[in-house]
C-alpha cells in the first residue's frame, strides 16, 4: 500500500529531471507570447516607419514638382528665338520639303535677287542695342555684328562698357576673339598691342618703347551708353554725334524689375517697316481681332465667336523739355470671351523704333517690355 507521502516522493525525482509543472508551463507560454508581441510590435513599428517615409517623400516630391512648375511659370525667364528658316518665305516650305539647309539657301537666293535702289540712309539714325548688360561680365570681351560691321564690346575692371571696331588696326586680328581686357583697355591676342577704352589710343606694344608708339596706332571707338539693362551704340549715316538719349527706366536700373524672358525674331526686313507697323494703330482691330488667348491663328476666324479683343489706341508727342523726339501711345486691350469682358490690359509705348511698353492689369503691374530692332546687315 502506497501512501500520499510515497506518491510525492515518487513524482519528485521526475520533476528534477526536466518534467515541467503546470506553473512552469504557463510561465513559458507567457514569455513566448510576450516575445511574439515584441516581435510583432517591432515589425509594425518598422512597417509604419516605412509608410511614413514613403508618405513623407511622396509629399516632398509633390511639393517639389509644384514648386518647380511655379518657378517655370513665374520666375524662370522665358526665351523664344525664331530665325529666317522659321519665319516667312512660305514658298520655301513646299519647294524644299522643310530642310533647313536647303531652305536657308533658298532664302539667301531670294535676298540676293532683290534690286535695291539708291538710298541715302541704309540704316536709321539713332541708338541701337548691341548686347544685354547681364551677358557681359567684368574684364570680358565679346564680338558683335551689326550694320554690316564687326565690333568688339568689352567691360573694363571699372565696370564701364566700351565698343570699338572689331579688328586691330595693326594687322587686323579680331579683338573680339581671344582679346584680353587689361584694366579698362583691350589687348590684341596677336601681338599684344593694348588700346585704352576711353580714347582708343595704343598705350602698349610689348616689343617697343612707349615713346616710339606712333599716334596713328589708334583703335576706333564708337559712342555708346549703358542703361535699362542694355548696351547701346549710336549710329548716324553722316557720323554726327548724338542729339538725344534713350529714356532711363529707374525700376530697371535699380533692380526692382528683373529680366523675365524674351521673344527674338530674325526677319529679312528694313527696321523702318517694323517701327511703322507699331505706329500703325489702324491695323490693330482688323489683324489682331482674335484674342491672343486663343493663340495666333489668323485663318481660324471661328475663334472670333469665342475669343476676341477690342483695341483702343492713340498717339501724342512728348511735351517734356529736351524730349521732343519722343512720342507716346496710350492703348488698351479689352479681352472678351463669348462677348463678355474678362480682362482689360492697358499699356503705354514710348517711341517707335525703340519701344518701352509698360503693361498694367487690374490688380497688378506686369512691368516693362523693351521692343527694339537692330539691323545686322543689308
Amino acid at each position: 500500500m502506497v501512501n500520499n507521502t510515497d506518491l510525492v516522493s515518487i513524482i519528485d525525482p521526475f520533476v528534477g529531471e526536466g518534467v515541467q509543472t503546470n506553473s512552469d508551463f504557463l510561465k513559458n507560454m507567457e514569455n513566448l507570447q510576450f516575445e511574439t508581441s515584441l516581435r510583432l510590435g517591432h515589425f509594425l513599428q518598422v512597417f509604419l516607419e516605412v509608410i511614413n517615409f514613403l508618405v513623407y517623400w511622396r509629399t516632398v516630391g509633390f511639393v517639389g514638382i509644384v514648386g518647380f512648375l511655379i518657378y517655370l511659370l513665374f520666375w524662370r525667364p522665358y526665351n523664344r528665338y525664331r530665325d529666317l528658316t522659321e519665319l516667312g518665305y512660305d514658298e520655301a516650305n513646299t519647294r524644299q520639303g522643310g530642310n533647313n539647309v536647303a531652305r536657308m539657301n533658298f532664302i539667301n537666293d531670294m535676298r540676293k535677287a532683290r534690286k535695291v535702289g539708291v538710298a541715302t540712309a541704309l540704316y536709321p539714325n539713332g541708338w541701337f542695342v548691341v548686347m544685354e548688360s547681364r551677358l557681359l561680365k567684368k574684364t570680358e570681351a565679346k564680338e558683335a555684328n551689326y550694320f554690316g560691321k564687326t565690333f568688339v564690346v568689352w567691360r573694363g575692371s571699372s565696370g564701364q562698357a566700351y565698343i570699338a571696331d572689331g579688328y586691330c588696326p595693326h594687322i587686323g586680328a579680331h579683338l573680339g576673339v581671344m582679346g584680353l581686357v587689361k584694366g579698362d583697355c583691350i589687348e590684341c591676342p596677336f601681338h599684344g598691342w593694348t588700346f585704352e577704352g576711353t580714347g582708343g589710343t595704343c598705350v602698349k606694344i610689348p616689343y617697343a618703347d612707349p615713346s616710339s608708339i606712333p599716334k596713328s596706332a589708334k583703335l576706333k571707338l564708337h559712342t555708346s551708353l549703358e542703361m535699362n539693362g542694355f548696351i547701346f551704340i549710336w549710329y548716324h549715316d553722316k557720323g554726327l554725334q548724338p542729339t538725344w538719349t534713350p529714356r532711363r527706366i529707374p525700376e530697371v536700373d535699380n533692380g526692382r524689375w528683373k529680366y523675365r524672358g524674351r521673344s527674338e525674331f530674325r526677319v529679312s526686313v528694313h527696321a523702318q517697316e517694323i517701327a511703322e507697323n507699331i505706329a500703325d494703330t489702324g491695323h490693330f482691330a482688323k489683324l489682331h481681332e482674335t484674342s491672343y488667348l486663343a493663340g495666333i491663328n489668323f485663318n481660324n476666324r471661328m475663334l472670333d465667336n469665342i475669343f476676341d479683343q477690342e483695341w483702343k489706341a492713340g498717339w501724342y508727342v512728348s511735351k517734356e523739355a529736351d524730349r521732343g523726339h519722343e512720342s507716346f501711345m496710350e492703348a488698351a486691350i479689352i479681352h472678351k470671351v463669348f462677348k463678355r469682358t474678362i480682362l482689360n490690359t492697358e499699356f503705354g509705348t514710348i517711341g517707335g523704333s525703340r519701344d518701352y511698353d509698360i503693361f498694367e492689369r487690374p490688380f497688378w503691374q506686369v512691368g516693362l517690355l523693351f521692343d527694339g530692332h537692330t539691323r545686322r546687315s543689308l
